[in-house]
């Protein structure tokens, strides 16, 4: 029998505990671009058909880059343009020094990292 007065709500409680690691922030896909050129400052011009999309926060990667040593390695960025950014080292938010010595060849691709977040609760 089914009385709309009578209506149940089930309450649901779940603990994560003090600490939780959230490995995708905003369920989007990671944005890529195709790089067009890589200067010996760590100036980086992507394809101008799609703005790149990344903000001076992101952390990126490079994937099949030829002539530089900087495929799969993490970096910072600083937004230039909507179709460019300069590279910055990982750990010092710097210019990259090592790429004086390189040339870009041609190829690549940059992929925006996905960081996983840790959330730490303060517990009652």
């Amino acid at each position: 029998l089914y009385s709309p007065d009578s209506i149940n709500i089930l309450n649901l409680f779940t603990d994560f505990g003090e600490k939780f690691v959230i490995n995708d922030v905003d369920g989007e896909q990671p944005l890529t671009s195709i790089v067009i050129n890589i200067d010996s400052e760590g100036n980086v011009l992507v394809s101008d058909s799609t703005p790149h999309g990344l903000t001076n926060s992101d952390k990126i990667e490079f994937i099949e880059v030829e002539g530089m040593n900087i495929n799969n390695k993490p970096f910072n960025i600083k937004v230039k343009s909507p179709t460019s950014f300069q590279i910055l080292d990982y750990f010092t938010n710097q210019p990259c020094d090592f790429l004086l010595d390189q040339t870009y060849i041609t190829g690549g691709i940059v992929k925006q990292l996905k960081l996983d977040l840790e959330k730490i609760y303060v517990s009652y």
